[in-house]
Order: structure tokens, then sequence, then C-alpha cells
């Protein structure tokens, strides 16, 4: 039997709470290549991976200087999305990349 997936989190909500600064949505063909991929990109733009916020949503923290090669990242590894975010952005970023395929 396989546990429930725990309940979705509210990107605006996060934003709003001032836990993280964006969050998009990452479609993806395969979840786990896609991790592998983010985990990559994030190491060559001098991100760091911090946890997950639910087992399909990859939090990260991204020099506000490597934000932009981030999301051209992104778009090599899957079609993405801004769910939320702020006008202004901070350095570091601290990103949530939701997986859905």
């Amino acid at each position: 039997m396989s546990e429930p997936e725990p309940p979705a989190i509210d990107p605006s909500a996060l934003v709003e709470a001032g836990k993280i600064d964006v969050a998009v949505q990452l479609s993806v063909r395969n979840r786990k290549d896609a991790e592998r991929d983010l985990t990559m990109l994030l190491t060559r733009v001098g991100g760091t991976k911090f946890g997950h916020g639910q087992s399909t949503t990859l939090m990260a923290s991204v020099p506000r200087s490597s934000y932009s090669e981030f999301t051209r990242g992104l778009t090599q590894i899957g079609s993405w999305q801004l769910e939320a975010g702020r006008s202004s952005l901070p350095d570091p970023v601290h990103v949530a990349v939701k997986l859905a395929k």
C-alpha cells in the first residue's frame, strides 16, 4: 500500500510568507532524470539545493547574478512556467521547483 501524497503547497502563499521568492512548475517526462538535471544545473550556476518541500518540489537557492542562466537551464530540462514570484528578487533567490509530468 502506498502512502498518500502530501497536500499541494500553494506557491503564492509561500512567496507571501517570505519562505521562497519564486515558484515554478517544471513539466518533465521523467522525474528522476529531471531531479538529476536540476542538481547539475544548480551546481553549474552556483546554486544550492536545500531540500524538498514535498516529494515533487525541490527547494533551492540561486545567486541572483545566475538566475537568468538558471531559468535558461530549466528550459533545457522541460517546459516551465512561473507560478508566483516577487517583483524584486533578493540575492540569493530562493526557488521552489515543482516537478510535473
